[in-house]
């Protein structure tokens, strides 16, 4: 038998006491990515027209969903019945590892919803790590996010960028509701790894406004400044490490200014100066000759 194969025939469960007694874990519930608009309505139809086809996965013994959240729940809302598998699992760490595995072998997810599971995986095998020895260190952290990289075919420092990520995103969800999260993870809105750090970093009213006025406006609004404030970045001299350094700090349309202006510079040297001046920098003088 292959690992998390079916150990019980495949039941149809209809929604009611009698036969749907199935509990939800709102930690495995949180783990699932939301469908876009688009695509819940798509499922939506496909359970009214066909019904229920693919069958919800429960853990034996404890009768909790793994798989199929979307599913049970307009199943649920429109008396639609269910059919029903149960696997084997180990402990709630294996379930987390095979909601993950499941979620990321799907095509429809946002590339930040991939890159929350992958971040949420790492963290928690690194946590898993820290339990079972307290003397691991630094190279158990990296063989950890090497493993991932390789299962998830992606390099091991986008499995460290995605826990960061991961962490960004919970700590906002913290502060502003767990609803949040689906909001920074959908598709519709496009939120990159770096949107979401930064505003991680505001103060929660900060982040409250910017997620209201995404939800409101489909667009992603500027990052808000405090008052009588100028940003500053510590520029590497290095190229890689120039570019790494300002798509940290700067979103997309700061980063499209920047790129023009260092064309225009390119192409006109003499006009930096100029340049310099109409954006509050102070003009250089040339020196006197003796």
């Amino acid at each position: 038998m292959t690992k998390h194969e079916p150990t019980s025939t495949r039941r149809i469960c209809h929604p009611g006491p009698e036969s749907d007694k199935i509990k939800i874990d709102r930690e495995f519930e949180g783990m699932i990515p939301p469908l876009s608009s688009s695509e819940l309505a798509d499922l939506h139809k496909s359970l009214n027209d066909e019904g229920c086809r693919d069958a919800l996965t429960v853990w034996k013994s404890h009768n909790t969903l793994v798989d199929g959240h979307n599913r049970i729940k307009y199943c649920r809302a429109n008396g639609l019945p269910y059919p029903v598998v149960e696997k084997e699992f180990a402990d709630r760490a294996e379930v987390k590892a095979y909601i993950t595995s499941v979620q990321l072998g799907r095509r429809n997810l946002s590339p930040a919803a991939e890159s929350y599971l992958r971040g949420k995986r790492y963290l928690e095998t690194k946590h898993q790590g820290k339990r079972g020895n307290t003397t691991s260190g630094q190279s158990d952290q990296k063989s950890s996010s090497q493993r991932l990289g390789e299962e998830f075919k992606v390099g091991e420092k986008t499995i460290r960028r995605d826990a960061k990520f991961a962490e960004a995103v919970d700590s906002i969800a913290e502060l502003c509701g767990a609803e949040t999260k689906n909001l920074i993870l959908s598709r519709d809105y496009g939120l990159t790894r770096g949107n979401v750090i930064r505003l991680s970093r505001l103060t929660k009213n900060e982040q409250k406004a910017y997620l209201e006025e995404l939800k409101e406006t489909g667009k992603r609004p500027r990052k808000p400044r405090s008052k009588g404030k100028r940003r500053s970045i510590t520029l590497p001299f290095r190229p890689k490490a120039l570019v790494a350094a300002l798509l940290s700090h700067l979103g997309q349309e700061e980063i499209a200014e920047v790129s023009k202006a260092l064309a225009d510079a390119i192409a006109n040297p003499n006009k930096d100066v100029a340049e310099g001046e109409k954006n509050g920098q102070p003009k250089k003088r040339k020196a006197k000759a003796k």
